[in-house]
C-alpha cells in the first residue's frame, strides 16, 4: 500500500477515534500509522502470512483470516464506527456485494481508476488487479443508498515504474 493513500486519508479525516475495521489489512500498515489510544482496530485478510505479520505489530485487538465477503456475511458490524478498505477493492470486480454489506457505516476505500474509454465498468489488468470507473463507483454507492461524501483522485501506487491512478472514496 502506498503511504499516499494513508496520508490523504489523514489530511481529510484527521485523527481516527473509535472502533475501526480494516478490511484487507495485509501486514497492518494502515493500523500501524493510524493507531492511537483513542481507537481500536480489528483486521481481516485472506492471507494467513499477512495476518502473522500484522499480529507482530501489536496494533490490532482482533485479527481474522478470512475472505472479506465471507467475513462480512458472518459478522455484525454494529460495533464499528469506521471501515477502511485501502488497496483491497482492486481484487474485486463487482463491488456491489461488499459495499452492500457495509451500508450504514462510514467507509473509506481506495480503487484503481478505470479507463473511461472502455465499455466495461470494471475490468482486470495484466497484474490480476481490477480497475473501476469512477462513474461505476458513484452509481453503485448511490444505488445502495450511500451518501458519497468525497472522491479524491490520487496516485495509488507504482507498477513497472508507472504511476497507477486511482481514487480514495469516503461514503456513509
Amino acid at each position: 500500500m502506498q503511504p499516499k493513500i494513508i496520508e490523504r486519508f489523514v489530511d481529510e479525516h484527521g485523527a481516527v477515534v473509535g472502533n475501526v475495521l480494516d478490511l484487507g489489512c495485509g501486514t497492518g500498515i494502515a493500523a500501524e500509522r493510524l493507531k492511537t489510544l483513542k481507537n481500536r482496530f480489528d483486521g481481516v485478510d485472506v492471507a494467513e502470512n499477512m495476518i502473522k505479520l500484522a499480529r507482530a505489530k501489536g496494533v490490532y485487538q482482533n485479527l481474522y483470516v478470512a475472505d472479506i465477503e465471507t467475513f462480512l456475511q458472518e459478522h455484525t458490524l454494529q460495533s464499528y464506527d469506521l471501515v477502511l478498505a485501502f488497496d483491497v477493492f482492486c481484487y474485486f470486480g463487482d463491488l456491489r456485494t461488499v459495499l452492500a454489506a457495509l451500508k450504514g457505516k462510514e467507509i473509506w476505500f481506495s480503487a484503481e481508476a478505470g479507463d473511461d474509454e472502455r465499455a466495461q465498468d470494471y475490468y482486470p489488468t495484466q497484474s490480476g488487479r481490477y480497475k473501476h470507473k469512477r462513474a461505476y463507483i458513484e452509481t453503485v454507492l448511490k444505488d445502495l443508498g450511500f451518501n458519497i461524501i468525497r472522491i479524491f483522485e490520487l496516485q495509488i501506487r507504482q507498477e513497472n515504474g508507472a504511476d497507477v491512478k486511482g481514487f480514495l472514496v469516503k461514503a456513509q
